[in-house]
């Protein structure tokens, strides 16, 4: 399978990536070690929707990425090089894991197996996973659809991968602490229910299985 992939590993410019447990985005404002954060759905934010909305029912989106919050809706790209709006990935699912990575991140790319066993598992019972590419070989080298196109393929994704090459939503995501990757659960109300900054986002699993029992 490696001799598929070549264009990611063999440049020089891989000689960035990060082996640590988390790697610092090129777009970081403040770099530094962001915080882990777990948490139960909130339900005492009269401006939120009811966390409870049922699969098929997603109510409008918000405008952040903050824990608690209402995640906000973009434009993003797919493999094909289509304009895709993340709200076709979060509606009509129990839960939806999005995952923020770069092709230099050594951890991000170590994730992707774990990320397919889950949603292998679960996808019956309407778990949904995403991963967003902002970058390539390289901190400021965006990503592009060949480079989704082979990193799907290399690791035997059949989620969807998109890119977000104009940075629309990745920064937002990663805040100040600017590392990747970034985990996060989303409910079918858009209401972000878990985020991890720069971890391995182990402790993710028993929250969207929290969704996929209601």
């Amino acid at each position: 399978m490696r001799h598929l992939f070549p264009s990611l590993f063999t440049s020089a410019s891989l000689s960035v990536a990060l082996l640590v447990a988390a790697c610092e985005s090129g777009t970081s404002t403040a770099p530094g070690t962001a915080d882990s954060v777990t948490s139960t759905p909130e339900t005492d934010t009269a401006t939120q929707a009811d966390s409870t909305a049922t699969p098929g029912a997603c109510v409008s989106a918000g405008s952040q990425c903050e824990q608690g919050a209402l995640l906000k809706d973009v434009k993003l790209q797919n493999c094909a090089g289509e304009a895709v709006s993340l709200s076709d990935f979060v509606c009509d699912h129990k839960a939806t894991l999005i995952y923020f990575g770069a092709g230099w991140c050594q951890p991000c790319r170590d994730k992707q197996p774990k990320l397919k066993a889950w949603y292998d598992a679960n996808r019956a019972a309407g778990l949904h996973v995403v991963t967003i590419l902002k970058e390539q070989n390289a901190p400021n080298d965006p990503a592009t659809p060949l480079f989704c196109e082979e990193w799907a393929r290399t690791y035997g994704l059949d989620f969807p991968v998109l890119i977000d090459p104009a940075d629309k939503l990745t920064s937002d995501c990663l805040g100040t602490g600017g590392l990747l990757p970034v985990t996060a659960v989303v409910d079918p109300a858009w209401k972000v229910v878990y985020k991890d900054v720069g971890g391995d986002a182990s402790d993710a699993e028993a929250t969207f299985q929290e969704l996929l029992a209601q």
